[in-house]
């Protein structure tokens, strides 16, 4: 289980199943995170979702620390061919309707992407947007995450076609975004901050 300021990230349970379902099938969710066919998500299918869930390579909730509640889902994508070899991973994020706006997808993915740096080595840490999600992009870009490409009208959405945009950044890049950046005092990589 890991701590931000004002939220915790630990691993999947059983009770989890519903919330997930939830974030899932939210009108103003769905569309972001879905490439495929939009569908309704089934309690038949909550086993899945958490084990998907629990086969990522981190995979974790985010709940309030304050009240308990389910804001969403963070973590890194399972490791494709060649990922572990260059030390490369694709980080994801899902939040709730009602916690956006608030700060919560900016701390849990400092934190998440500090992670991957700071713990797990990583030289590189990637994420895909669909085009028209500015809020998301301007989070990534706030996070030091540049564009580094596009697939071009990839995603059939909302009536019309939109680019997929590829967002990455490096461990020199975070180096220096850290030293600019407040991170919690709780996190291991604050002495960065403290030295710089």
């Amino acid at each position: 289980m890991f701590e931000t300021d004002r939220l915790r990230l630990r691993g999947t349970t059983a009770l989890d199943g519903t919330s997930i379902l939830r974030l899932y099938n939210d009108p103003l969710v769905t569309p972001w995170i879905t490439v495929g066919f939009r569908t309704a998500r089934h309690e038949s299918e909550i086993g899945e979702l958490i084990k998907q869930t629990e086969n990522a390579l981190m995979g974790c909730i985010m709940e309030e620390k304050e009240t308990g509640a389910f804001v969403g889902l963070t973590g890194f994508m399972p490791l494709r061919a060649g990922e572990a070899r260059n030390r490369a991973v694709t980080v994801y994020i899902g939040l709730m309707p009602e916690f956006w706006g608030k700060g919560y997808a900016y701390e849990a993915m400092a934190y998440v992407v500090g992670y991957a740096f700071w713990d797990m080595g990583m030289h590189r840490v990637g994420l895909s947007v669909f085009e028209g999600n500015e809020r998301a992009v301007a989070l990534y870009r706030k996070l030091g995450f540049v564009e580094e490409g596009r697939d071009r009208k990839a995603i059939w959405m909302q009536g019309g076609w939109r680019d997929l945009i590829r967002m990455g950044i490096i461990e020199d890049e975070w180096r220096e975004w850290i030293k600019k950046h407040p991170v919690p005092q709780s996190s291991p990589w604050s002495s960065i901050t403290a030295s710089s």
